[in-house]
């Protein structure tokens, strides 16, 4: 559940290989009618991977992990893996 206010909410329905909106307090549920988003059904989606909240201004997107490192880039992705030796690095210094 996401709150926004103590009426304004999203409650997020996450499964094993994707998610819907299986709830919101917003008067028009085209959220919630978006259904849900797997790895199998997001290229046929209008929205692809995106479930969205126009009146609580909430994005919902399904990425594989390779999509995550890729749109992080190697380097992100490895001082995210190892912050220490990422750190030693940057500033010059060895194990």
């Amino acid at each position: 559940r996401v709150a926004f206010s103590q009426s304004d909410y999203n409650v997020i329905a996450v499964e094993e290989n994707g998610f819907s909106m299986a709830e919101a307090s917003c008067p028009d549920q085209v959220c919630v009618r978006e259904g849900a988003v797997t790895l199998e059904n997001r290229a046929q989606r209008v929205l692809g991977g995106c479930v969205i909240c126009m009146p609580h201004s909430l994005v919902l997107e399904l990425r594989t992990a390779e999509e995550m490192l890729a749109l992080l880039g190697e380097s992100d992705a490895e001082a995210r893996r190892n912050p220490g030796g990422a750190a030693r690095r940057r500033r010059g210094g060895g194990e």
